[in-house]
């Protein structure tokens, strides 16, 4: 075990430079052991920071990782890079356990914060599609309990910005639990919502794929509550 006890405030307490690297590492941790403790864990690099700190507006890394090499034609930089493999019951790429994660911002307002000038992909080669799975449950994650009637499953939402800043929930798509909840059978509605500051619901389709469009409670398979008009072009 080697023990060294860095006591500066403001500097640097090892610094290791690699200027002249070229296709090579500048520092390698590896391990080949096949002994590992039954239901223990073992780890190659253990990264640990706490105490309390007095200063206000402190900002604490753990992890600080920067790459910023430019290329004279190409090239591509990458500033972490995460495999997991092998293993029977599971292989995790990358776990954050606690704390939002941004994506194009430093200031993720929520668990997963995407900002930027493109769109985001998901890509699945499989014979199903692609998609997302949102899942909702009440209780808490090591011990889920039951949805209620009335209670939202997901939803997507809209909010634009106005030229001053972004503004309310304009437009949703939600799924809504609506009827009573039992083992295998959660009655649930889609709903679609538009406005200009607060979306209002403008149509549903119920469980029971009943069409309802100014009514939250269609009775026939499409059921309108107000005008209809046809313009025959």
């Amino acid at each position: 075990t080697w023990v060294q006890d860095f006591t500066g405030t403001t500097t640097t307490g090892l610094t290791y430079t690699a200027n002249s690297l070229t296709t090579g590492t500048a520092v390698s941790l590896t391990s080949t052991s096949t002994a590992g403790g039954a239901s223990g864990i073992s780890k190659v690099l253990n990264i640990a920071r706490s105490g309390a700190n007095a200063n206000l507006a402190h900002t604490a890394y753990g992890v600080y990782s920067a790459v910023t090499n430019t290329n004279v034609t190409s090239g591509t930089n990458i500033a972490g890079y995460f495999s997991a493999s092998g293993a029977t019951t599971a292989n995790y790429g990358l776990i954050v356990e606690a704390g939002n994660v941004g994506i194009g911002t430093m200031a993720p307002s929520g668990t997963l914060h995407v900002s930027g000038t493109s769109f985001n992909w998901v890509d699945r080669y499989s014979v199903n599609g692609a998609g997302f799975a949102l899942r909702r449950a009440n209780g808490t994650a090591a011990s889920p309990t039951a949805v209620v009637n009335g209670e939202d499953i997901g939803k997507f939402i809209f909010l634009p910005h106005d030229g001053t800043g972004f503004i309310g929930e304009v437009a949703n798509i939600k799924a809504v639990v609506n009827g009573t909840v039992a083992t295998n059978s959660v009655p649930t509605d889609l709903v679609f919502g538009t406005g200009s500051l607060t979306a209002t619901e403008r149509m549903r389709i119920t469980s029971a794929g009943n069409v309802g469009i100014n009514t939250t409670s269609p009775d026939h398979k499409l059921d309108v509550s107000g005008y209809i008009g046809f313009d025959n072009a």
